[in-house]
Order: structure tokens, then C-alpha cells, then sequence
């Protein structure tokens, strides 16, 4: 029966540490041997150049493979239900590829696991990334993506379609993968599925899932986080270390910290400043309850104190952050003095493409897109897929968005079988044209 993947980007638990063999090296006469197969006729330059393109891409991969990992260490390329060796499926399975990108942290991984069995148990082939590296890797969660349907087919078989399932940073990688590669430039002879003959086109993406992510960009996404900081030491001030683009490496940022307790023990001093914080129309906190708005608090500063020495490192130390020229409001008559007194710091252009880059949605989606929101999202605010529409309408591709939400608090807050079910709407949308319903699902 024709195969389904599943490609995700979420860390695992621990599998064995056994790798499959490399597959050979190719040589030009090879090359040459299959292009004559199939009717093609090369310079010696350009088959040096695929040879090399060969060479170079199993290099990677043998590295790799050649990691001393032991069985503490999370995996970089799963493929489920099957273990590397396996040419085939069992004649009952029937899988579609999924892709999950997310640099998970380890309390996520309870989560996936429950998500990779349901879609296990439903038929599905999944396939999933640990990613090489942490931070803003979105950049190199699309590369590891990429990576791994070209893997699973020469491992396995041709998936019959494939689709992608991002959560959190990992749906901006999601759509970066949907507006530009959707569709893989590939041939009729493909040699160990690493280099084509040709130049046909096939579709590698049938469909993707974005769950909780700043799908409006990574400028708005830093932004938010930004704006929270600068308010809250206007507020707050002397309670976090530095400034919002000075943060001490190695700074203790866990629950027990003395940091966080700083600033929990500070907005239970001034209840009044933190609720005037959450007011500014620049910093969006969701909150209902007073116990919810500092969660939401000591949640967005978190990213900026664990955040921010990992993007300027990826910049070059340029900030994106701009707010020389911000006006901030939604204090009435304490907007005045918000404005004369909170901090101001100057942007770069080099900050701005890289998140431009990496990435900002140009609403050119060449495969359906359905999203996963929590209205009431600290961590990434809700406003995220009012931006995305937006964009996707300018765009002109508005009738391959539908985007649906859930009315709670809390950042991803629904479970792996609500994710399934979203799973399963995208899928029936793809597959047989039913278009799921935008707007807010029942509790």
C-alpha cells in the first residue's frame, strides 16, 4: 500500500544508539551510467559537480552517524514504527508523513510521545528532528526537516503524502517549509535519493499544522518580548539584572531561582504596576486571574533573559529591537510618563533581516495551512494569527488558511488527542476538500 510520513521536529526519548550503514559513495562513471539510462547527456563539469554534490552530502550524514551518542542522548533523525534496516512497511500499514518542527523541552516530550502514538494508531509513518542545536533554530530546523523525507524514502519507501505538524517556534519553521518548499525540485531517476536527473517538480508537503506559534514572524514575536522587558523595568526597576539587550550569560532562571522569586516577590509588593503593565497596548499579557498574570509575566521575561544572548549570537550582536520611536499607550494618563521613562534602544538592519529571513510569512502558502491558538497565550500572544491572516490575504491565498482556537490560558494548552483531531481536520481537507471551520472550537 502507498506510505504516509509523518516528519517531526521534537525531541524523543532515548532510542538505541545502533546507525545504519552509509549508503556507498557514487563515482562519475556511475552518474554517467544512469544518465544514459535515461536518455540525459552531461559535461564532465557537470557531472564533477553532482558527483561532488553526492560526496558532500553523505559527508554530512556520516559525521553524523560517527557521534559518539549513547543512549542518554535524544536522536537526530526517528523514523516510527520502524528501526533503520527496514526496507519496507508491513503490507497492513499505511502511513503519511507528518513533521513536527519544535526545539521541545524535556517537559514537551511526554506530550509528543502521546501525539506519536495516537498518529501511530491511526496509520500514520512519523518521522521526527531533535535538531543539531537550541535557541532561535529555525534556520536549522527547516534544513533538519528537509532532511528527512529524502531519508525516510530511501530508508523505506515513497511516502503516498506528506504531511508537517509545527508547535510553538516550530510552526514558524512550519511556514517557511509551506511558502518554500512545498514543492522539491526532483526527476524520474533519483540515485539513493540524494541527487536527480532532470528537472521535474513533485510535491513534498501535502498540508501542515501550526500549533501555538508566532506565525505572524519572528520580528512581532521578538517585539512582544521586548516591549515586556523595557516596561517592566520602568516598572520594576533594578529587579532583572542589565537591560533588555544586556543579559548576564549563565543567568539561574528556574522556579526556584533567586531571580524569579525577585521578581515574583516584586509584583506581589506592587500588584498595581503589574496589572498597569499587562494595560500597555504594546505588551498583550493574557491574564484572568491574578495568579495568571504573574505566570504570564515571569514566563515572556524569561525569554528575554534565556533568549536574547542566542539571537544576538546568530546576528552578530545586531537587535532587531527598535523602539526609539514607539509610543506606548493604554494607561490613559500615565501614558506620558511610561513614555518619558521607560528605556529606548536603537534597532539595526541586520536584526531585522535575520528575523526577515528566519523568518517572516509572506502568505504565499503553496499547501494548506491550518493553525492551533489558545486565545489566552503567554508566551505567544493570540494577535499572532489576526497578523497571519492578514498577510495571507494580501497575499492572495486566503482559501488555503483556516485557523481555529481554543478559549484558554496558557501557551499550547490542549492535549495530543485535541491535536489529533486538528490532525485529522486538516487531513480530510487536504484529501477529500472538507474545509475545517475558522474560529473558536467548543472547550
Amino acid at each position: 500500500m502507498p506510505l504516509a510520513l509523518a516528519l517531526a521536529l521534537l525531541q524523543q526519548p532515548p532510542t538505541p544508539d545502533k546507525k545504519p550503514e552509509p549508503p556507498p559513495r557514487l563515482s562519475i562513471e556511475q552518474i554517467q551510467a544512469a544518465a544514459e539510462v535515461a536518455g540525459f547527456a552531461y559535461t564532465p563539469e557537470q557531472l564533477e559537480l553532482m558527483r561532488k554534490g553526492v560526496s558532500d552530502t553523505l559527508d554530512g550524514y556520516e559525521r553524523t552517524w560517527k557521534l559518539p551518542l549513547d543512549n542518554s542522548v535524544a536522536p537526530a533523525f526517528v523514523f516510527s514504527p520502524l528501526l533503520p534496516g527496514m526496507k519496507v512497511l508491513p503490507p497492513r500499514f499505511e502511513a503519511q508523513p507528518i513533521a513536527l518542527p519544535d526545539a521541545a523541552p524535556l517537559d514537551v516530550a511526554p506530550w509528543v510521545v502521546e501525539l506519536r502514538e495516537r498518529l501511530l494508531q491511526a496509520g500514520y509513518g512519523v518521522a521526527y528532528s531533535s535538531y543539531s542545536e537550541n535557541g532561535w533554530a529555525v534556520d536549522n530546523g527547516a534544513r533538519r526537516t528537509r532532511e528527512m523525507r529524502p531519508l525516510f524514502t530511501y530508508y523505506f519507501n515513497e511516502p503516498r503524502r506528506t504531511y508537517i505538524v509545527g508547535r510553538s517556534l516550530g510552526s514558524l519553521t512550519t511556514m517557511l517549509l509551506v511558502e518554500k518548499y512545498s514543492i522539491e525540485t526532483t526527476s524520474g531517476l533519483n540515485l539513493l535519493g540524494l541527487i536527480s536527473l532532470g528537472g521535474t517538480s513533485e510535491r513534498a508537503i501535502d498540508g501542515a499544522l501550526a500549533l501555538c506559534g508566532p506565525v505572524g514572524g519572528g520580528r512581532k514575536q521578538t517585539d512582544y518580548v521586548a516591549h515586556t522587558r523595557v516596561v517592566f523595568d520602568y516598572f520594576y526597576p533594578g529587579v532583572l539584572p542589565g537591560h533588555v539587550l544586556d543579559v548576564p550569560h549563565g543567568l539561574d532562571y528556574s522556579s526556584t531561582s533567586p531571580q524569579v522569586q525577585a521578581i515574583v516577590g516584586s509584583i506581589l509588593s506592587n500588584p498595581q504596576a503589574a496589572v498597569a503593565l499587562a494595560s500597555v497596548d504594546q505588551v498583550e499579557l493574557p491574564w484572568t486571574t491574578f495568579p495568571e498574570l504573574i505566570n504570564s509575566i515571569v514566563r515572556v521575561l524569561g525569554y528575554n533573559v534565556l533568549g536574547t544572548n542566542d539571537l544576538l549570537d546568530r546576528t552578530g550582536g545586531a537587535s532587531p529591537f527598535e523602539n526609539r520611536s514607539t509610543t506606548y499607550s493604554g494607561l490613559g494618563i500615565g501614558d506620558s510618563g511610561l513614555n518619558a521613562g521607560v528605556g529606548r534602544f536603537a534597532g539595526s538592519w541586520q536584526g531585522s533581516n535575520y528575523l526577515k529571513a528566519f523568518y517572516q510569512p509572506t502568505g504565499s502558502l503553496k499547501a494548506p495551512v491550518l493553525t492551533l491558538h489558545t486565545t489566552l497565550d503567554p508566551d505567544v500572544p493570540f494577535s499572532h494569527e489576526e497578523s497571519l491572516a492578514a498577510i495571507v490575504a494580501k497575499a492572495g491565498y486566503s482559501s488555503k488558511l483556516r485557523q481555529q482556537s481554543y478559549n484558554r490560558y496558557g501557551h499550547c494548552n490542549f492535549s495530543p488527542a485535541e491535536t489529533v483531531d486538528a490532525f485529522f481536520r486538516l487531513v480530510k481537507w487536504v484529501e477529500y476538500g472538507v474545509k475545517p471551520v475558522s474560529g473558536a472550537l467548543a472547550p
